[in-house]
C-alpha cells in the first residue's frame, strides 16, 4: 500500500482538474459531433471523456508532484538510465533470484523494482485498449502510438518539464520506454475480449447517423 501512496496524489489532482478541461472541451466536441454525425451519443461521449481523463492521469503521474526549482537545482543524481532491462535485473537481484528455486521468484515479485515495472505496464495498458477499440488501430499502429506517448513522457522529464527546471527532476529511463510500449501491446491483445461486449465503432457511427435524421430542439439550437 505504501508503494501505491505516490500514485494517489496525481490521480486526485487529475480528478479535480478534469471537470474544467471537460468544460472547455464540451462545446468543440458537441459541434464536431453534430457536424460529422448529426447527433451526440452518450456512450461515444463516455468513451471520449474517459480517454481524456485517462491521458490526464498518465501525464500527471509522470510530472507530479512538482518540486521547487531551488530543490532541483541542488540535485546531483543521474538524469538518465540507458541500460535496457536494468529494472528487471534489479528486481531479480533484490529477490535473490535462482532459476531452480521458485521461492525466489515470489520474492522478486514483492520488490519495489518489480512493482515499478508492473506499474509501467499498467500505465499504458488502457491506451492499447482505446487504440484498438475506439481509434481502430492495428497492432503496429498501437506499438507506434504507445512508444510515442511513452517517449513524450520521458522527454518531458528529460527536459525538466519543458525547461521550467534547470535540470531533470525525474529520471529518463530507457526501461520505461520498453515497458510502457509493452503495456500498450498487452492492452491491444486483451482488448479483443472487450470487443465482444461493447458496441463497435462502426455500430456507434451507424447509430449516430440514424439519430442525426431526427432534428431535435437541442440540435437546432447548436
Amino acid at each position: 500500500m505504501s508503494q501505491l501512496a505516490g500514485y494517489i496524489g496525481p490521480i486526485s489532482t487529475a480528478m479535480w482538474v478534469f471537470p474544467f478541461v471537460a468544460l472547455l472541451f464540451t462545446v468543440p466536441y458537441v459541434l464536431s459531433s453534430y457536424h460529422r454525425y448529426g447527433a451526440v451519443l452518450f456512450f461515444r461521449a463516455l468513451v471520449v471523456y474517459s480517454f481524456i481523463f485517462y491521458l490526464m492521469c498518465v501525464y500527471f503521474l509522470a510530472i507530479l508532484p512538482l518540486p521547487s526549482i531551488e530543490e532541483v537545482a541542488r540535485e546531483t543524481k543521474p538524469w538518465a538510465q540507458l541500460e535496457p532491462f536494468a529494472g528487471l535485473k534489479s528486481a531479480l537481484r533484490a529477490g535473490g533470484f535462482k532459476a531452480n528455486d521458485p521461492q525466489t521468484w515470489l520474492r522478486g515479485l514483492g520488490t519495489s523494482s518489480f512493482f515499478h515495472l508492473a506499474a509501467n505496464v499498467a500505465m499504458l495498458f488502457p491506451l492499447g485498449i482505446y487504440l484498438r477499440y475506439y481509434f481502430r488501430q492495428g497492432f503496429f499502429g498501437t506499438v507506434r502510438w504507445g512508444f510515442l506517448v511513452s517517449l513524450s513522457i520521458e522527454l518531458l522529464q528529460l527536459s525538466g518539464l519543458l525547461f521550467i527546471y534547470p535540470r531533470p527532476y525525474r529520471l529518463f529511463d530507457v526501461d520505461d520506454l520498453i515497458i510502457n510500449t509493452a503495456g500498450s501491446m498487452a492492452g491491444f491483445a486483451l482488448a479483443r475480449a472487450a470487443l465482444k461486449f461493447l458496441p463497435s465503432r462502426e455500430e456507434l457511427d451507424r447509430e449516430s447517423f440514424v439519430r442525426g435524421r431526427r432534428v431535435s430542439l437541442l440540435r437546432r439550437i447548436v
